[in-house]
């Protein structure tokens, strides 16, 4: 709910509720399990999961009432992040220049796997540094995967 507030696009919401289940309306997304002490019934065990499903949709539905999707927040003043993808070639140069780009624009850049994660307090220092990036590697980037309000 706290990342749909702040505008951060999230598929649906989660919750937990007690017997260590962590779930969503379409099911189980974690599960945490304690070691019981020798003795509880299965049943007993069993018997638990109804009211935490009960509880888990009062939650949900409560969750849904006051958010149900990402704000749209395009003021410009929240947090972006990108992850380029460049040629063998530009990774190399960009690697080279990582720290210049990084001290020039106010961004923080990785270069990790083959793609250049950047993430940028504002829009314009992302676009500074998207700029920079495209001028040392004197291409555009093969792929752009955008998040947070882009």
């Amino acid at each position: 709910m706290a990342l749909m507030d702040a505008g951060i696009p999230v598929r649906e919401h989660v919750v937990g509720v007690s017997v260590g289940l962590v779930r969503t309306r379409k099911g189980i997304t974690a599960i945490q399990l304690d070691i019981k002490p020798a003795g509880i019934p299965l049943d007993i065990i069993c018997d638990n999961f109804e009211p935490a499903r009960k509880a888990r949709n009062q939650i949900l539905d409560r969750m849904d009432q006051e958010i149900s999707s990402a704000r749209a927040i395009n003021d410009g003043s929240s947090p972006r992040l990108a992850t380029l993808s460049f040629s063998s070639d530009s990774l190399r140069k960009l690697l080279f220049h990582k720290k210049g780009i990084e001290r020039e624009t106010g961004a923080r850049v990785s270069v990790s796997d083959g793609t250049i994660p950047i993430v940028a307090k504002t829009q314009p220092i992302m676009d500074k540094a998207l700029e920079k990036h495209s001028k040392v590697a004197n291409s555009s980037p093969e792929k752009t995967f955008k998040g947070f309000h882009q």
